[in-house]
Parts: C-alpha cells; sequence; structure tokens
C-alpha cells in the first residue's frame, strides 16, 4: 500500500493531523476513510469513485468556489463549508 507521511508532503506531523481533523468534517458525506499507520503515514480509503468525488470537492475549496454551491452540491451545511475552509 501506497502511504502518504508528513516527509513526502514536506510539513510537520502536527501539520498533517491538523488537516486530517479539519477534512473529517467533509468527508462525512463519503464512503470513504483515512487509515492511519504511526510511523507509516495516511491513506484514503474507499472506492475510486467516492475518493474521486472527494478529491474534487476538496479541489473546489481550494479553488475558493462559493461556499453555497458547495454545501449545495456536496449536500453538506454552509456552517461545514465555513468551518473547513477556516481551519484549512
Amino acid at each position: 500500500m501506497n502511504f502518504l507521511n508528513s516527509k513526502k508532503l514536506l510539513v510537520s506531523t502536527k501539520t498533517v493531523y491538523q488537516d486530517l481533523e479539519a477534512l473529517k468534517l467533509f468527508m462525512k458525506p463519503y464512503a470513504i476513510q483515512i487509515k492511519r499507520l504511526p510511523s507509516v503515514g495516511i491513506k484514503l480509503i474507499g472506492e475510486e469513485q467516492e475518493k474521486g468525488a472527494f478529491i474534487t470537492a476538496i479541489e473546489d475549496l481550494a479553488n475558493n468556489v462559493a461556499i453555497s454551491k458547495i454545501a449545495k452540491d456536496y449536500g453538506i451545511t454552509r456552517q461545514t463549508v465555513y468551518r473547513i475552509k477556516k481551519d484549512a
């Protein structure tokens, strides 16, 4: 299995864990999980279609798509989108 870790991402372990906590809110509508193995890394687990939809949603956030559009398209509340953007 290919795992990502803080060294591959060029950030601290603390940054990875903080980002994962923010992403957990956004993952709720998707049938995916994050698998964590200490001293190894993290991996996104789930069907390819679900992982693709999740990644597209994250890209929308990164590209500053309107919060109301993200909430509508991905079936989450605007407050959740605000929290994710705030923590990103």
